[in-house]
């Protein structure tokens, strides 16, 4: 039997999840509010102007961990709605291997809201800037501050017209080394609010001890 070698510049894609919310509130946790059922760690969460139009989405302490691990959150067709991490969880989001529809792509002006220093992102796995870009919107909070880790050996590019940062970008928190973060072909000043600032890190849950 003859077997054909697939060709390796076609990449996968990975599952996917909108947010639509039709439910009795705007939770992340709230399974009526996704047309392609929770977030898993094999999913792509999507928020598309389009199908889910400006509503926002709270990441509360009902997220169970099952979906506290996503592949990917993608923005689409000028989301302009808040994302809202508030339940002191952490949001980890992790590329799949080989695959660059996955990771942390956020396009759109809607923007990410962090209530505390306990209400962490992580952004994971990937590699390169393929994967993990800001290219438009805000991540902050103007009444707190909170972290932003970039783990794995990841690249996270902020670029083009990324607007505001009030959170601090921890590079390596996890201690494994190799992760970056890239600045490139801005089209407008980035504005940093609450005194935020990038670190260098080692495994410290602060980022106190760079090396």
């Amino acid at each position: 039997m003859n077997a054909e070698r697939l060709d390796e510049r076609i990449l996968p894609s990975a599952a996917t999840t909108t947010w639509a919310p039709a439910g009795v509130n705007l939770l992340w946790s709230n399974v009526n509010n996704w047309n392609g059922g929770l977030p898993t760690s094999s999913k792509v969460v999507i928020f598309n102007g389009t199908g889910g139009g400006a509503a926002s989405c709270t990441y509360d302490n009902s997220v169970q961990s099952a979906n506290q691990v996503v592949a990917g959150i993608t923005t689409q067709n000028n989301w302009s709605g808040t994302f809202s991490l508030t339940g002191s969880l952490t949001l980890t989001v992790s590329s799949l291997s080989n695959d660059n529809t996955t990771g942390f792509q956020w396009t759109s002006q809607g923007t990410i809201s962090q209530a505390g220093s306990s209400d962490v992102l992580i952004i994971a796995g990937g590699g390169t800037a393929a994967n993990n870009f800001w290219n438009n919107g805000s991540i902050a909070d103007m009444m707190a501050q909170s972290n932003i880790y970039i783990n794995g050996s990841t690249t996270l590019r902020i670029t083009q017209n990324a607007n505001t940062l009030g959170d601090n970008i921890i590079i390596g928190q996890d201690g494994n080394g190799g992760s970056t973060l890239e600045f490139y072909n801005q089209a407008m000043t980035l504005n940093v609010t609450l005194n935020a600032g990038i670190v260098v890190s080692d495994n410290t849950a602060d980022g106190s001890s760079p090396n």
